[in-house]
């Protein structure tokens, strides 16, 4: 059989639904919120020079790889993407991270990063072509690079040492960016109005109470089925300890199987 995962009980498109309402362009694979200037600073990276697009992209994959030495170099082990693969590696940062780019407005929309680099090449071509025009209304309709405009500086010398610290002033763009493009949600909100203590369950944060009111009952959605699906995951644990005669795993399970029973009376 062919490998990968089966959502059997069919929460995914559930789960997916919530995340994505609550936390727009975020999934469990991102882990050090820099990546998402990496990489569209690795794009502009690769665009520089007089390259054809298909070197673009190869010059795009490869520096890929070199942020992974960056980032050992600038001493991060942690949440570094190919730490242990490196040069093996086969998912790769952008594909983690494209999506949210995608929907905090960081690049355009309709891309994938080959379209990128097929348009910069064509931009210089037209540029290149085009007879230049003294008129600024005539240059300020030149093509756009797909990227935002108010993307911050890579730091100098970054491919060879970096680390995961943002610093003031991207945590500031980030900040005006996901609230912008994720407005009515709870992510935005958050940025907005930053709990004084964090939890790893939104609807234990202090301040959720001063959400607004679609807010809170889409969390009380997700705490329910958060709860109510838990159950399934500790019962098939179980089940598998008992099949393979694992004492210790049997009583750990059926002990939090109980504590399930009595969280779900409670919700």
């Amino acid at each position: 059989k062919e490998e990968g995962t089966v959502d059997e009980l069919g929460i995914g498109s559930i789960r997916d639904a919530v995340a994505d309402a609550l936390f727009p362009g975020t999934s469990v694979l991102q882990t050090r919120l820099r990546y998402i200037l990496f990489i569209p600073w690795l794009m502009q990276y690769a665009a520089q020079g007089n390259r054809s697009s298909t070197e673009m992209s190869t010059r795009f994959r490869d520096s890929e790889f070199l942020l992974i030495s960056a980032l050992r170099a600038g001493d991060e082990k942690l949440g570094v993407i190919g730490n242990t693969a490196l040069g093996k590696l086969k998912r790769l940062p952008s594909s983690m991270y494209w999506a949210a780019m995608g929907t905090w407005g960081i690049r355009n929309g309709d891309l994938s990063p080959e379209a990128y680099f097929r348009r910069q090449y064509e931009y210089r071509r037209l540029a290149t072509s085009t007879a230049k025009a003294d008129d600024p209304e005539s240059r300020a309709l030149a093509p756009l690079n797909d990227l935002d405009p108010h993307l911050p500086t890579a730091p100098p010398g970054w491919l060879g040492r970096v680390d995961f610290k943002l610093t003031p002033d991207e945590e500031q763009y980030l900040s005006d960016v996901i609230a912008a493009t994720t407005a009515d949600s709870m992510f935005a909100w958050l940025i907005r109005n930053q709990p004084t203590e964090l939890s790893d369950y939104v609807w234990k944060l202090g301040n959720i109470d001063d959400a607004p009111e679609q807010l809170r009952d889409l969390i009380d959605h997700a705490r329910r089925f958060h709860t109510t699906i838990y159950g399934a995951a500790v019962l098939y644990n179980l089940l598998l300890a008992r099949k393979g005669g694992q004492d210790d795993l049997i009583a750990e399970y059926e002990e939090e199987l109980a504590v399930w029973r009595d969280e779900l009376q409670q919700t």
